[in-house]
């Protein structure tokens, strides 16, 4: 990430998540108490397996090696990371499987495992990603000790377009097999995703490469995801896709997820079990969006039985200025359930 580039996210984050408390309490939707409810979602019941997905925000860990605007200390860490487990086991109902995006080594990653045994009672392991050129954040699979890890790898290391990686944070991809403790559930491949901002896209000077290269990052993934559903595998996409699942067909920050599911063999469930209006992960400024996905092949669409989204202990409701130092997240956790 080039220098003028971490500096317009410092000015992104600035000006959207780290609104005053009292601007960002003018937006309309803050006078429904709704907003302000908080909901969890309930553990999987036995015979069932939850999957969840969670932007973490930029975690870094205590260490100044990349290019941290605040390094947090020791005991800032510590405390983030507890936070951001509760929220995984008590808002999110401990999904047996977790993909993270904006983790940025296997330190945070571990000691998230950590924590989650101590929330959980239950082993943890973890599958990292890569990242491509000099990227800093990557994603990652959090994963229940007894669910078999078969397979692991990222997708789309090839040589770089125009000069400059084309996916910053490689689509991580693990095969799973739950058959053990869930033989309905059996074995299928979770891919990990978080595609590329919209930072940019509403600004002249930006707009055609964002746009551009938002939409080959998708044609390059629903490629994959054709060539794998086409053949009958059980697929599930999920993470930060950065594109509107709601928006009117002419609205081009949703061009990602149209490509995904009109081109990658790839389909959108949650419409069968949340209203529109519930859909929201992320806020920027007055608008709420649905950012975060968990998409599924034809061939494990009959096994969903169920897809929520979390109201818990973010910085979207929280009252709080969205930091990366105490935050649990910028985005709520999204819940998807298989049987």
């Amino acid at each position: 990430m080039a220098v003028p580039v971490r500096r317009a996210l410092a000015v992104f984050l600035l000006l959207t998540i780290g609104m005053p408390v009292a601007a960002r309490e003018a937006c309309p939707f803050v006078r429904d108490p709704a907003f302000w409810a908080r909901t969890a979602v309930p553990p999987a019941p036995a015979g069932e397996l939850a999957v969840g997905t969670l932007n973490v925000f930029r975690l870094f860990d205590a260490e100044q090696d990349h290019s941290e605007t605040q390094v947090l200390t020791a005991q800032q860490f510590a405390a983030r990371i507890e936070r951001i487990a509760r929220y995984i086991a008590r808002d999110m109902g401990a999904p047996m499987l977790i993909g993270l995006q904006e983790i940025e080594d296997d330190t945070a990653a571990f000691a998230l495992t950590q924590a989650l045994k101590r929330e959980t009672g239950r082993d943890w392991r973890f599958v990292l990603g890569d990242v491509a050129g000099d990227g800093e954040i990557r994603n990652a699979l959090l994963v229940d000790a007894r669910l078999r890890v078969m397979a692991t790898g990222s997708l789309f290391r090839r040589a770089p377009r125009a000069g400059k990686p084309l996916h910053d944070r490689l689509p991580l991809v693990v095969d799973i097999d739950a058959g053990a403790i869930l033989p309905a559930v059996g074995r299928f491949t979770a891919v990990v995703v978080h595609m590329k901002s919209q930072l940019g896209i509403d600004r002249p000077q930006d707009a055609e490469r964002v746009i551009a290269k938002r939409k080959f990052q998708a044609e390059e993934l629903a490629g994959w995801t054709a060539t794998q559903a086409g053949a009958g595998a059980r697929l599930l996409v999920l993470g930060d896709f950065n594109a509107p699942a709601l928006s009117a067909a002419a609205d081009i920050r949703a061009e990602p997820l149209r490509i995904l599911l009109a081109q990658g063999g790839l389909v959108d469930v949650a419409g069968n079990f949340l209203k529109p209006a519930q859909r929201w992960t992320y806020r920027y400024k007055c608008s709420l969006q649905e950012l975060d996905h968990l998409l599924v092949s034809p061939a494990l669409v009959k096994a969903v039985r169920g897809y929520a989204i979390v109201r818990g202990d973010t910085c979207i409701r929280a009252r709080e200025k969205c930091s990366v130092t105490g935050s649990v997240s910028d985005h709520e956790g999204v819940v998807l359930k298989l049987r």
